[in-house]
Parts: C-alpha cells; sequence; structure tokens
C-alpha cells in the first residue's frame, strides 16, 4: 500500500509539470519565440538554474546556454548541445505531497527507483515510444531514462530522437525532469541521442 501511494505521489508529480504534457511540441515552440535577451542571456539562465541545481562553470565543451524561463510556476531551463543538435530541457518541482516529505527519509533506492520509473513512464506515455531504458548515475542520485523515437520530431521510427527522464533527490524530495530532442525541426533526421554526451552534461550538474 504505502509503494501504491508513493507511486501515486510521482503520477501526480509528473501531471504537475504541466506544459511537458506536450513537452515535445512546447520546447520546440518556446525555443522560436525566444527573442528577449533577458530570457536568452547566460546570467538570467544561471539564476533561474540555481534555484533547483548547481551546475559546472563552464558547461562541458560543446555545451551552450540557450534559454531560461518558467511555465505554469514551474522553472525551465534550456541547454543546447551544439555539436550533436540537441536541446536539453530541464525542469524541477519540490514533494507536492506533505505525507511523503514526511516518510522520505525511510524511502529507500528501490522504493525510489519504482515510483520513478512508474512516474517516467507516464511522462513518456504517448509522447515517446521507449526503446532502451535504464539508469544512470549523476551528483550522487539516481535517473531513470528512456530513449526512443517521437514521430513529432521525425518521421523514421528507427531514429532515437527523444529522451526523457526522472530523478529525485535522496536530500531533499525534490524531482528533476529531463527531456532531450533534436533542437529544431531542421535536425529532426540527424544522428540518433547520444547517451555519452547525455551523462557529459549530467556530469556537469554537482548537486540538487
Amino acid at each position: 500500500m504505502e509503494q501504491s501511494n508513493k507511486s501515486k505521489t510521482i503520477i501526480k508529480v509528473i501531471i504537475c509539470f504541466g506544459a511537458f504534457a506536450v513537452f515535445g511540441v512546447v520546447a520546440l515552440i518556446v525555443t522560436a519565440v525566444l527573442i528577449f535577451q533577458s530570457v536568452t542571456s547566460p546570467a538570467h539562465i544561471k539564476t533561474v538554474a540555481a534555484n533547483f541545481m548547481t551546475l559546472a562553470d563552464p558547461l562541458p565543451k560543446g555545451f551552450t546556454y540557450t534559454a531560461a524561463y518558467e511555465v505554469g510556476g514551474f522553472p525551465i531551463v534550456q541547454i543546447t548541445d551544439v555539436e550533436q543538435q540537441n536541446l536539453y530541457t530541464f525542469s524541477s518541482t519540490g514533494d507536492p505531497s506533505k505525507e511523503q516529505a514526511e516518510n522520505f527519509a525511510d524511502s529507500t533506492d528501490v522504493d525510489r527507483v519504482a515510483a520513478l520509473k512508474v512516474g517516467l513512464a507516464a511522462a513518456n506515455k504517448g509522447q515517446l515510444t521507449s526503446k532502451v531504458s535504464g539508469q544512470l548515475k549523476f551528483a550522487n542520485e539516481i535517473m531513470c531514462y528512456s530513449i526512443g523515437h517521437t514521430d513529432m520530431l521525425g518521421p523514421d521510427p528507427t531514429v532515437n530522437n527523444g529522451f526523457g527522464a526522472l530523478s529525485q533527490s535522496s536530500k531533499t524530495g525534490r524531482y528533476i525532469y529531463l527531456w532531450v530532442q533534436k533542437d529544431s525541426f531542421l535536425h529532426r533526421n540527424g544522428p540518433a541521442i547520444d547517451l555519452t554526451r547525455i551523462k557529459e552534461l549530467l556530469s556537469a550538474i554537482k548537486s540538487f
């Protein structure tokens, strides 16, 4: 029953992201219309990012700050992989469940991973046809991820053009969500998503 409640809670977290229900389209549209320097300046992006994660400065070679803003009250930070022409979209939220926050210290890595998988599946449903799923670590935290194909970003179903991942801080209970996609429709049939490059950027996150 307790595990079921945790799973329900994390599903609510995913729903809270709101904009990520159609995150692929939102990210592309927002990127296309971000013409104000105040949202695209590195200083502004670093400030927004600092609200939920600590990033190494400078970023790993080939990565550059793109934009930062809020959607529905949730901070969103975008970083571009210039070499692979991929757009990384990070968002975060605190634990919305007071009850879970009270019991968080008692939860194990196994509990968190099980709940993260449920939440990630809910976030990807109808958006990403998963081909590869797994776990990786960054900032001493566990992240569950799926790599696959999303039709909105390319007609070739054999190309892994989407990546969705979810993690929860073992210290604060805070969630971080990452979506990676081709940075424009012009590049949607480019190289498949490269997990090595994703790991490289995640290594720049020191804590969250």
